[in-house]
């Protein structure tokens, strides 16, 4: 019976051993111990700090620089420039490039043209104007739907409001109010 208990307490001592063997090599691999560590962890350590930097740019003496100053305000004012650092100077904008001289030439005023289309109903959208679109009957005999900003013709929509819309020909900009409750008309 002794020699029992002495095996039952040498596998127990044996697996106890093992077991803390096997808990401490987790404890290492979880612990990051063996493994290769992070590229930018290693820069940012090996970077100089903001008093290397304060050091490596502020000299010995302000005889040295010639201003005259204590070493303490030099100091003091080159910690400042690292800490608040000055904004970047705005770009100078170009200077315009010379036009050639204008030569006076007439130019014939363009006729004024009826338009070719009635409106025959308007989509407002009050809160998005820009999605607002305007029906147009054509002369073509075929009705579609227009937006600000489109072409047809000789015409280009400027603006849709809830009751006209505005549109520009070679003449200058008109304003036009949909015909409503009458048939569109063949022209």
């Amino acid at each position: 019976m002794k020699t029992r208990v002495t095996r039952v307490i040498l596998i127990l001592k044996t697996a106890v051993s093992v077991g803390l063997m096997i808990g401490l090599m987790v404890l290492a691999w979880r612990l990051g111990l063996g493994r290769r560590p992070d590229p930018e962890v290693v820069r940012l350590l090996n970077s100089p700090s903001a008093v290397e930097r304060f050091a490596t740019q502020v000299s010995t003496s302000a005889e040295e620089k010639g201003t005259g100053k204590r070493l303490l305000v030099v100091e003091a004012e080159a910690l400042a420039l690292i800490l608040n650092p000055p904004k970047p100077p705005k770009p100078t904008p170009l200077p315009p490039k010379p036009r050639a001289a204008r030569t006076e030439t007439a130019l014939a005023a363009a006729p004024a043209v009826a338009p070719k289309f009635r409106l025959t109903g308007i989509s407002y959208h009050r809160s998005k104007p820009e999605q607002s679109k305007a029906l147009v009957w054509e002369a073509s005999g075929s009705s579609r739907w227009v937006a600000a900003g489109e072409q047809f013709g000789h015409l280009t929509i400027r603006q849709i409001n809830g009751d006209s819309i505005v549109y520009e020909d070679a003449a200058g900009m008109h304003e036009m109010a949909p015909i409503w409750g009458q048939q569109p008309v063949k022209l």
